[in-house]
């Protein structure tokens, strides 16, 4: 492996987590305003 392969994939994954993360932001987020109205 070659410092540039392993730098696009280290790029690769943070951007796939940061993605991740979002999607379970709103979730929380949703679930959070739904139990509010509740």
């Amino acid at each position: 492996m070659t410092t540039d392969l392993i730098i696009d994939r280290i790029i690769h994954h943070r951007l796939e987590y940061e993605t991740r993360n979002k999607k379970k932001e709103k979730k929380e987020a949703d679930v959070a305003k739904a139990m509010n109205l509740i």
